[in-house]
């Protein structure tokens, strides 16, 4: 291997030379490691062909280079390499790159992008988002990622930059339409819950994201927009205190939503769009039940109701008469149709589980469950008595 001391004789005279032509063309796919690395021995090195870091720190796609050709950081392209690991790799821990690239037009044309115990293998500035340092091929010599590696950036500004890019994908709706009264979900109408969830794909973490929400595709009329500190990639829709579409979501609607998420490098995502259904023309039942006493006792008779303890009955939504479905899990009966029902338990089980279904005349539904012990004598009645 070639002595550290070898990199003051690469001639600081060769990058005046003027850029070449293909400088100024635009990039025939996108990648996040843009820019030319420069060699005294084959001139300029474009990674605007497509070279990309992804999520995980493994780089793939192609640099090219005039006099050696397409120069690979693919891990099918290093298999073989002069030492693990055969592959392109950003450290994130440390700010390294690690591996190696090929020039794939020859069987010899390794590229060393790091040297075990050295430092002046391949870095990354966070803040001005560059590539620093020096990669070495045995056919090439050294090959200069910045311009700053010799203070040589008055002469000619060149570098590889790499810019931490974020990226959304695969999302996500889940509706809930039972989640009446919920003291944990926002509801955006009578027991509708809407989740929106995705994907986070980035080297940097997220620091916050936008939503944004409409029944037209386009984002242009009537836009709900909420922004959002933090690393969570899902969310509970709260319209509340928004004023936005008297704060409720419109039943059997389309709704399109959109996330674009920024990261900690200060780097936006573009938008991704999806889209949920309300197929519902109006809420789905209120469940609410209670029983007389409120404990279970083994042989005795319970009077299960669909109300609250306030009396409050299940209710619809489209003012049809609801109807009613009970189960009595080691219950006489074990199931019921009436709005009331008197339940004797044979206490043959130690705990049961109450369920009821509520339906309404278009067909929708909500159930609520509740299991309980079943006591085969009555428990006692605690009284608080002042010892004074």
């Amino acid at each position: 291997m070639i002595n550290k001391k070898n990199i003051l004789l690469i001639s600081f005279l060769a990058v005046v030379i003027s850029l070449p032509f293909f400088m100024t063309t635009k990039a025939s796919e996108d990648g996040n490691l843009t820019g030319y690395a420069w060699s005294d021995n084959v001139g300029w090195i474009s990674f605007n062909y497509g070279t990309d870091i992804d999520h995980n720190g493994y780089i793939t796609g192609y640099a090219w280079s005039d006099s050696l050709g397409w120069i690979s950081f693919n891990s099918v392209d290093l298999a073989g390499c002069p030492s693990a690991p055969c592959m392109a790799r950003y450290n994130i821990d440390n700010m390294k790159i690690e591996g190696w690239a090929k020039q794939i037009n020859t069987s010899n044309g390794w590229i060393q992008l790091s040297f075990e115990g050295e430092d002046y293998g391949l870095s990354y500035d966070y803040a001005n988002k560059d590539i620093l340092g020096w990669s070495w091929s045995d056919n090439v010599g050294w090959i200069s990622f910045n311009c700053r590696n010799h203070s040589g950036c008055a002469t000619s500004n060149y570098g590889v930059k790499f810019v931490m890019s974020a990226k959304v994908s695969n999302l996500n709706s889940t509706i809930n339409y039972c989640n009446h009264d919920s003291e944990i979900y926002p509801t955006v109408n009578d027991g509708l819950t809407v989740k929106l969830d995705w994907n986070y794909f980035s080297l940097s973490p997220q620091k916050g994201y936008t939503i944004q929400v409409s029944k037209d595709d386009q984002f242009v009329t009537n836009v709900l927009t909420q922004n959002f500190n933090g690393t969570s990639n899902s969310m509970w829709l709260n319209l509340a205190g928004s004023g936005w579409n008297e704060e409720k979501l419109d039943w059997a609607s389309v709704y399109h939503w959109r996330v674009k998420v920024e990261n900690e490098a200060g780097e936006e995502s573009d938008w991704k769009a999806s889209s949920f259904n309300l197929s519902r023309t109006h809420g789905s039942p209120k469940v609410l039940f209670s029983s007389v006493p409120s404990y279970f006792v083994a042989s005795e008779e319970i009077e299960f109701s669909a109300q609250d303890k306030d009396e409050n009955p299940s209710l619809t939504y489209n003012g049809s008469t609801p109807s009613y479905s009970w189960t009595f899990i080691g219950g006489n009966p074990s199931t019921s149709s009436n709005f009331s029902q008197v339940v004797v338990f044979d206490g043959a089980e130690e705990e049961t589980n109450i369920t009821l279904r509520v339906t309404d005349s278009a067909g929708y539904w909500c159930q609520k469950s509740k299991s309980s012990k079943i006591y085969l004598y009555k428990p006692p009645t605690w009284k608080e008595v002042s010892p004074f």
